[in-house]
């Protein structure tokens, strides 16, 4: 199951950000039928029975937000109890296996096993053709895990989400509405939003098409919600078949900080995240496929601030203070990294109007080194260098291979890094890129145990003859400065 912890932000982002078509499934429709491969917890549930409220929820053994949820769901069973029926489906379990494999059934029923205890309702897992995934998530429009359903008694979805927390007030909306779908309830807990569509197209001004360019900047008032890009590019490796065909010629960021606006028009158009290994435990070719390099230990990860007044770039995730929608269209063909960029500098220096600068500076970074390489591979250099890297199938720590030094990175980096890869396990001053100077080019075997401190992985790492100590060296800095008397702002 570890195999795939690795994979898993890298994963979730482009499952999360994978494009939609219309969805024929919507709330007030009856809810489609339940057809699992197999049961793995609780009796099989044949139909929705009239006069019962069910909670569907769609996870994987693979999804941190889906074990988060486990105990939310066993809460709503306890507190609800005869009155509702939680079932939990595992889906997605499946990828990287040959066609109709079942293989992936035993990893779902070991992680049910192990979590037994904290399991208090039913559990089953999806056909290798992914059956319930296409009738339930795919029919709705959505991508991406957990996603809940609440079934009324009427055998209705009442209601669509991805936030466990909100589930038990639907169903205490459902038993005081005479048990009927309210066609208000979604709108309230979930605001109607296609972020796959530009902003306030829909009667406002006419159709998609009619416009040749456009740009919107907006106040983000905390009602929609979307994922947002990390970095600008003109998505130019996708053909016309492809979901993610949507993306082209447009940059659109919903409840974005100032900070994060510019540092998308300025900043780099690759990611700026440690590279992974591929669902083939490959690391990316970005000769062959360029759009996967990384601006990892070149690019400082956040904007410097050198201005006057802090007050305009102080927000929390919590309130829309300080908080905008930005989005922007631009004519067919010429969607490309830096024509995006220059059309959203245009727009942010103009309305906001800092002066803003790329610059080469010192910065910190953490230096993975081997003050006795000869040392160091006694302890970790693998015994047939043959052999293809494996990772043990268990859950901690991580036992390693016929790996490479770009694992241990990947591991710091995934587990011990800034942005998405941010855990608090170190403070934000004290988060950088982790760079590889050992000069270990052979393959190794290794063990590492992500429930470490910072301070303690740093020790364990010594055990193999390893060094991680800060050092500087030059990165391209995203510097912001204050206004210019030219800005609307």
């Amino acid at each position: 199951m570890k195999k795939l912890i690795i994979l898993i932000i890298v994963a979730f982002y482009n499952l999360s950000t994978t494009a939609q078509h219309e969805p024929a499934l919507r709330v007030g429709d009856l809810a489609p039928a339940l057809c699992p491969l197999k049961w793995i917890k609780g009796d099989s549930l044949v139909g929705f029975q009239k006069g019962k409220i069910y909670v569907v929820e769609f996870g994987a053994t693979w999804c941190a937000p889906c074990a988060a949820a486990i105990p939310v769901l066993s809460s709503l069973a306890k507190k609800h109890g005869s009155s509702i029926d939680v079932v939990s489906l595992f889906v997605m379990e499946s990828q990287g296996l040959p066609k109709n494999s079942t293989a992936y059934v035993g990893k779902v029923e070991r992680y049910v096993a192990k979590k037994s205890a904290a399991i208090n309702y039913r559990v089953a897992v999806d056909t290798p053709d992914g059956a319930l995934e296409r009738t339930w998530l795919s029919a709705a429009g959505l991508s991406g895990i957990p996603h809940i359903f609440v079934i009324d008694k009427t055998g209705r979805i009442a209601w669509i989400g991805s936030d466990p927390n909100k589930v038990s007030g639907i169903i205490e909306r459902l038993q005081s509405d005479g048990h009927k779908v309210n066609p208000d309830m979604q709108a309230e807990v979930n605001p109607s939003f296609d972020h796959f569509k530009l902003l306030l197209i829909e009667g406002n001004g006419g159709n998609e098409s009619d416009f040749l360019f456009r740009s919107i900047l907006t106040r983000y008032d905390g009602k929609i919600k979307a994922g947002n890009p990390g970095f600008i590019h003109s998505f130019s490796w996708v053909d016309s078949t492809s979901e993610y065909n949507k993306y082209k010629n447009r940059v659109q960021v919903i409840g974005a900080n100032i900070a994060q606006l510019y540092y998308l028009a300025y900043g780099d158009t690759v990611q700026n995240a440690v590279h992974f290994r591929n669902i083939n435990w490959e690391f990316p070719d970005t000769i062959k496929h360029p759009h996967l390099k990384t601006s990892y230990g070149k690019l400082w990860h956040e904007p410097i601030l050198e201005v006057t007044d802090h007050a305009p770039f102080k927000w929390s995730k919590t309130s829309p203070v300080n908080r905008f929608n930005y989005s922007l269209k631009v004519p067919e063909g010429t969607g490309h990294a830096w024509y995006l960029q220059a059309a959203m500098r245009n727009d942010l220096d103009t309305y906001f109007g800092y002066s803003v600068a790329v610059e080469s500076r010192l910065m910190p970074y953490w230096r993975l080194s081997a003050p006795d390489k000869k040392g160091a591979l006694q302890k970790l250099k693998s015994l047939d260098q043959s052999k293809k890297l494996n990772i043990r199938d268990m859950d901690y720590p991580f036992e390693y291979q016929n790996a490479v030094m770009q694992d241990v990175i990947t591991f710091l980096g995934g587990f011990y890094g800034y942005g998405s890869m941010d855990f608090g396990k170190l403070p934000k001053s004290e988060q950088s890129a982790f760079i590889d100077e050992t000069g270990i080019t052979d393959r190794i075997d290794f063990t590492l145990d992500r429930r470490m401190s910072f301070e303690e992985i740093r020790m364990h790492l010594k055990t193999f003859g390893l060094e991680l100590t800060k050092a500087y060296k030059p990165f391209r800095v995203v510097v912001i400065r204050d206004p210019q008397e030219t800005s609307l702002h």
